[in-house]
């Protein structure tokens, strides 16, 4: 527990492709307004956005960064959850069918986690706000969930390419077209560039070569970085949207599609304490800020 914010620990059920259906879990908190005896839905002024992280490849929950992310949310003022979806290795979906995850994850329908969660916690509403953030296949998830709610106002991604180099042969397999989608050209119609910030390490070897995979997903072209140049790694736009890639000096060493993380386990401390362009402080400030402009959200100050 943590003092001040309420816990939520909830399930949703999501369908499988044969048929049956699955059962998946939430985990995050939000900011202790109101007693959780009562359900009946606030006044819309009292209402809270909604912020959901999807976190890698068949990551648990107990992970590092599905505990913290949701936790910095609610510090900004969210109902801050991560979510599980069909992972690569689950029975549900053959790797590449994203948006059919974040279908059962962000739409309206009854038995989406965002109902379910709304349904459980009466104050948390998508209408004042909706941030999404993923990471690695969880970032493919978010970026194409806005095509099932509009609502959705500011997308990040950590560790999240078009194409992985690591699985050339299956990754599409089942789905083809999921690599247009995740390109620039077959997004911008629904989350155009203004909303999409990523972050990625500058040797990421799964989605490689970074720099090229960040400029076909974000739209960004050379012209538009800090300066004009095919070497350049901070490509973030005056408004936070837009790329950038880490360099090892900066963190740790780390400077792959895990940048996040450290090879001896833990999360690094730029990503955690730092105040740089790739470290949560700025990176969270802006999913915030960006993702809703309801009095409850704030941009923190430190770290």
């Amino acid at each position: 527990m943590v003092s001040g914010y309420l816990r939520i620990c909830l399930s949703f059920t999501t369908p499988l492709y044969n048929g049956a259906t699955q059962t998946l879990k939430m985990l995050g908190y939000v900011k202790d307004r109101y007693s959780y005896h009562s359900r009946s839905r606030r006044l819309y002024a009292d209402l809270i956005p909604v912020s959901m992280y999807l976190p890698a490849s068949s990551t648990a929950l107990t992970d590092p960064m599905a505990q913290q992310v949701p936790l910095e949310m609610a510090k900004r003022g969210y109902c801050g959850v991560t979510v599980q979806y069909a992972s690569s290795l689950s029975s549900q979906y053959c790797d590449g069918q994203f948006d059919t995850k974040a279908s059962h994850l962000v739409s309206t329908a009854a038995t989406s986690a965002l109902s379910v969660l709304e349904r459980e916690v009466a104050f948390c509403s998508h209408a004042k706000g909706f941030a999404m953030a993923g990471a690695e296949q969880g970032g493919h998830v978010a970026l194409l969930a806005r095509q099932y709610n509009h609502m959705i106002s500011s997308v990040l991604l950590l560790g999240a390419g078009v194409a992985n180099a690591q699985k050339t042969t299956a990754f599409y397999s089942c789905a083809a077209a999921m690599q247009t989608h995740l390109k620039y050209a077959g997004h911008y119609g629904f989350a155009p560039k203004s909303m999409v910030r990523a972050i990625t390490g500058e040797n990421d070897l799964v989605f490689t070569p970074a720099k090229t995979q960040m400029r076909e997903m974000t739209g960004v072209v050379d012209s538009e970085c800090a300066s004009a140049g095919a070497a350049e790694r901070d490509c973030l736009q005056t408004a936070g949207n837009g790329y950038y890639l880490v360099s090892a000096a900066e963190n740790a060493g780390e400077d792959g599609n895990a940048f996040m993380h450290l090879d001896a386990g833990g999360l690094a401390a730029e990503w955690t304490s730092g105040t740089g362009p790739s470290s949560q402080f700025a990176c969270l400030n802006w999913l915030a800020t960006t993702g809703s402009s309801a009095a409850s959200v704030q941009s923190l100050t430190t770290p």
